[in-house]
């Protein structure tokens, strides 16, 4: 009885197809007639268990292959138009670009070994809106050392400034390369100091960070 259930279902959707029909007259009533055909297939099942087979009437069994039909061609639709899942995980969004009038104002920086648990000397900077007019005046010093605007790329700012005496080394020259970038609030960067020596500890790397001065 299946295969020849199965058989007429195929009939009648090919039907559909012949007759030009589409999804459209079908759709109007979607909800209707899944809610039916459902009704149909449980009915069957009912049926099917008792000893003694029940047959569907012809114009039943008409109706019933019709909503068969219908409902696959609604499925076959919603399989069309569904957008193929993509395994690419999403690329996050670039950093906001900063300005330098982000930064503008004074800093305390406090510059700090590789590992963070020692801050090896505080300084002030003072930065402005444009490239000039930058300065960094370390503990004890009347001069501020003058400060280099190098780039301003993305998310970062990258400043130079020396050569100048080191508040770490006494008497000996440094010149200084960093590059910071702002979060949350507060600066972090790197700094890499060069030191006019001829000994092996000629590059110094420190970690700094900087609070906005009120």
């Amino acid at each position: 009885m299946h295969a020849i259930f199965g058989k007429r279902l195929f009939a009648r959707k090919a039907s559909v197809h012949m007759s030009g029909l589409t999804k459209e007259d079908f759709v109007e009533s979607v909800e209707d007639i899944i809610t039916r055909l459902r009704a149909q297939l449980e009915r069957h099942t009912i049926a099917a268990r008792c000893t003694t087979p029940t047959v569907l009437p012809g114009g039943s069994m008409r109706r019933f292959a019709m909503l068969c039909c219908a409902a696959a061609l609604v499925g076959c639709a919603k399989t069309e138009n569904k957008a193929p899942a993509s395994s690419t995980p999403a690329t996050p969004p670039p950093p906001a670009p900063i300005a330098l009038a982000d930064v503008a104002g004074k800093w305390t920086v406090k510059a700090m070994n590789q590992s963070r648990d020692t801050t090896l000397v505080t300084y002030q900077l003072t930065a402005t809106a444009d490239t000039t007019g930058w300065s960094i005046l370390f503990p004890n010093r009347r001069q501020p050392v003058p400060v280099r605007v190098g780039a301003v790329a993305g998310d970062s700012i990258v400043i130079d400034a020396g050569p100048y005496e080191s508040v770490l080394r006494k008497g000996v020259q440094v010149t200084t390369h960093g590059v910071f970038r702002l979060q949350n609030g507060v600066i972090v960067g790197t700094t890499v100091a060069h030191y006019k020596t001829t000994r092996a500890d000629s590059v110094r790397n420190l970690v700094t960070e900087g609070t906005r001065m009120p």
